[in-house]
């Protein structure tokens, strides 16, 4: 649901609709009425005959499907300038679009503080950082990473520097868990719902390992960190600051399936939304939408687009390196998405989902990851966990805006495929949303509508670009060219 912009900061960001005062935005480099201009063009769309006249809402693109074109023209020194474009259109499944500020959120100790004891209201709250926990705990998990080492577990964990972590904290282990007295911890242990749960705050840099005890040995799952070449000695780019907020049930026998209880080091994972599997979950899908969403309010979590359902599958043992043969499925995976009246701002992309982001070197400043993504574990026997990516407070939120005719932006696409030195081609031009820094202020950002033109290389079973190189992009309200490096 949209809220009316309030200030809740002593800066304040101003959201500006005019050409020059959005955040983020480089100055014009287009005439829009392209006078002077010599062109021939041969066209196999409906654009040329219908184009919209700048309405309001996305009504005005309902009949722009597809844009074939080739042109020529010559400027006023008598240059000749031309290019080629086919790509198919497309635009969000809503009536209109805004502009949302939103906020990086601190996990502070008034944070951290305010959700544990929302969640872990019915009792006693402990730490649960690896020097807190009780010696039989902490022996229980060497023991684990021992059986992980000498397995040879390629999952991209240092079983050697796990097994050291947790040999250190045995020197100064005591028998029972400690009472959490203050909030500057990075990990929680507590009761919800009549089970036991740990609730943990991480911060790190990707391509970095966290160097604390709680951090590391909950830093599983990495998001993305690209393979840079020459670029860094270790073979690795830090692109992005990233925040997690993760709930684990402590005992995840007492959710499993029977027949994978007695699996040892039991865990679970998403399976793919098209893997033909029989869900035995007693819930169905609705069902336990309505759950994981009931969860999701009651922590007031900052992620109100829902994406997309995924079975939850259980390990069973087996080793035949297909999901179907390895995992059971018995429950759901919930992903909700930071965005406006359920349009996902992370389905759009992050710099994850850029190809080339890794040029982006880790000597460069590193901005906080788009990927603001909630997934809820959920199956008929409660919530098992919870893995909150990149948090954001939503500001406030703009009233209707108009956005330039497509065919204005055609034309500013065009300027900038003559400019440009890709010789490939792009094959999707799509209306999206996307993330502008505040330049004045450090962790605020904006989000506003923007065409991007760009080669898609894969999408998803969603339709939506999971991997795409080489984009233009154009603020969809002012025309403005923007620097996704600059801007990510």
């Amino acid at each position: 649901m949209r809220r009316e912009i309030k200030r809740k900061y002593a800066y304040g960001l101003l959201l500006c609709l005019s050409v020059n005062l959005l955040a983020g935005c480089k100055e014009k480099t287009v005439d829009y009425s392209m006078e002077g201009a010599t062109e021939s063009a041969q066209k196999e769309n409906s654009v040329s005959n219908t184009v919209s006249r700048g309405k309001k809402g996305l009504k005005q693109f309902a009949d722009v499907k597809y844009w074939k074109e080739s042109w020529t023209r010559v400027n006023e020194e008598g240059e000749e300038s031309g290019g080629y474009v086919e790509v198919d259109i497309s635009v969000p499944d809503v009536e209109q679009m805004f502009v949302a500020e939103v906020k990086e959120l601190e996990l502070d100790t008034a944070y951290k503080k305010q959700l544990t004891e929302r969640i872990f209201r019915d009792g006693e709250i402990y730490y649960g950082d690896v020097e807190y926990l009780p010696k039989k705990e902490l022996e229980e998990r060497r023991e684990y990473c021992e059986v992980m080492r000498q397995s040879g577990s390629e999952d991209g964990t240092d079983w050697e520097k796990e097994l050291s972590i947790y040999e250190e904290a045995l020197k100064t282990a005591g028998e029972t868990y400690t009472p959490a007295d203050g909030y500057d911890a990075a990990a929680y242990l507590g009761t919800y719902a009549g089970e036991s749960y740990e609730l943990s705050f991480l911060e790190y840099d990707v391509g970095e390992v966290p160097d604390k005890m709680a951090e590391y040995q909950q830093f599983r799952n990495r998001p993305f960190v690209k393979s840079a070449g020459d670029q860094n000695e270790d073979g690795f780019v830090i692109c992005c600051r990233c925040k997690e907020i993760l709930f684990t049930a402590k005992d995840l026998y007492r959710f499993c399936p029977e027949e994978v209880k007695a699996v040892e080091n039991l865990n679970y994972k998403a399976l793919e939304r098209n893997l033909a599997v029989e869900n035995r979950c007693k819930l169905s899908e609705e069902e336990a939408r309505e759950q994981a969403e009931s969860f999701l309010k009651e922590l007031k979590l900052e992620y109100p687009a829902y994406v997309y359902a995924e079975p939850l599958g259980w390990r069973t043992g087996a080793d035949t390196g297909n999901d179907m043969a390895d995992y059971v499925a018995d429950g759901y995976v919930f992903l909700f998405d930071a965005g406006i009246d359920s349009v996902s701002f992370t389905r759009y992309g992050t710099q994850e989902t850029d190809r080339y982001f890794s040029r982006k070197k880790g000597a460069e400043e590193i901005r906080y990851s788009m990927k603001a993504r909630l997934e809820i574990y959920i199956n008929d026997k409660g919530v098992i966990g919870m893995r909150g990516q990149n948090p954001v407070e939503t500001i406030g939120v703009s009233e209707e805006i108009e956005m330039l005719p497509i065919n204005v932006i055609q034309e500013i696409m065009k300027e900038q495929i003559e400019l440009d030195d890709f010789s490939g081609t792009r094959d999707s031009l799509e209306l999206i949303y996307l993330r502008m820094r505040d330049k004045e202020h450090e962790g605020y950002f904006s989000y506003v509508p923007v065409w991007r033109m760009a080669d898609v290389w894969f999408r998803g079973g969603d339709g939506y670009a999971d991997v795409y190189t080489n984009p233009i992009l154009i603020n969809a309200i002012d025309g403005s060219v923007i620097d996704f490096y600059e801007e990510a």
